[in-house]
């Protein structure tokens, strides 16, 4: 009874507030959470908007569309169309699947065969566990972060917003993930690589996961936060993007052509300084000075100036003679 009065509640409050379309979730989520089990409600995710094609769900009895305010099943692999895109929400938070991308839900987790995501989450304590074909992660914490299977069967994660605890199952390691930061989780519980540092503004203006869908307010205002902070302190760095992990401990590092108007030209001369047409330009800093060789002048001979110092010659006076013996003084 105390359920279908909260239940009744929220839908008045969600009617006035947001519309039909969060009466239909709300009406579906809740139900939902009525009659199943807390550990089923983990990992129950509603389908909130399919962009193109959407996706298929492989099943024995053949495929079938995903639909929206529907819930995706458990142990069914799920196949996002090329140029399409699905959008779901649990519990305080939204998952992203982009185009190309194979997933099946467990009941523990969620197993990416192929493709990326992008994962939300506005709750501490909102668990979730990621399975690639040669990696296991779990993410913890507040924040947003794009993931990608790598050829390698590891996963290349990038924080976006807030802060993101990344675990390694298999080698039991963890770490942080700030905004503008990618992490490589090495196949075969071998840890993470190298942190690198991308440049998040042209991430995100690029990405499908985030321009590919509809964002709430809050959301593009804090990324617009966070890449204005970047830009403004290290985005003159960034020469160069983070390709795939193609080896089992390697990724590829391709170099970033410049922007034409970005590449620094030197300032033009003004028209009194120009070089003349019929005499090349010197690296001589006197013969651009006065506009033509420099000569060496002789000085005139009554000048101050003189060509070499010599030094003063000493006059050393002549020794006085010796007087004779038996003498007292020295005849002239």
């Amino acid at each position: 009874m105390k359920k279908s009065l909260f239940v009744n509640s929220y839908l008045t409050l969600s009617g006035n507030v947001f519309g039909w379309r969060t009466i239909l979730f709300g009406t579906a989520f809740w139900l939902a959470l009525t009659f199943i089990s807390d550990s089923e409600a983990k990992n129950l995710f509603l389908v909130s908007a399919t962009i193109g094609d959407g996706a298929l769900i492989s099943s024995s009895d053949g495929a079938k569309t995903v639909g929206r305010a529907s819930y995706l099943p458990q142990g069914a692999r799920v196949s996002v169309r090329p140029r399409s895109g699905l959008e779901t929400l649990a519990a305080g938070r939204t998952l992203r699947f982009g185009s190309e991308t194979i997933f099946m839900i467990e009941e523990k987790g969620i197993v990416v065969y192929e493709g990326s995501l992008l994962y939300r989450t506005r709750k501490m304590g909102a668990l979730l566990t990621l399975k690639s074909p040669e990696a296991e992660i779990s993410l913890d914490g507040m924040g947003t972060v794009m993931l990608e299977v790598e050829p390698n069967g590891g996963l290349k994660i990038v924080g976006m917003l807030g802060r993101v605890r990344v675990t390694d199952v298999q080698s039991k390691r963890a770490t942080q993930l700030l905004p503008g930061e990618l992490l490589f989780v090495k196949p075969g519980g071998r840890g993470f690589g190298d942190l690198v540092y991308v440049d998040l503004g042209k991430m995100t203006k690029t990405s499908f996961l985030v321009g590919g869908f509809e964002n709430l307010s809050s959301f593009e205002r804090s990324l617009a936060i966070v890449t204005k902070a970047q830009d403004e302190s290290i985005a003159k760095r960034f020469r160069a993007v983070v390709g795939d992990a193609k080896g089992v401990d390697t990724f590829e590092v391709v170099p970033v052509a410049p922007v034409p108007h970005e590449t620094a030209q030197p300032a033009p001369l003004p028209a009194s300084v120009q070089p003349s047409p019929d005499r090349p330009s010197s690296s001589n800093p006197l013969e651009e000075f006065l506009g033509r060789p420099p000569s060496r002048v002789s000085p005139r001979p009554d000048s101050l100036l003189k060509t070499s110092v010599e030094p003063p010659q000493r006059k050393i006076p002549p020794a006085p003679k010796r007087p004779l013996p038996g003498r007292l003084f020295e005849l002239p």
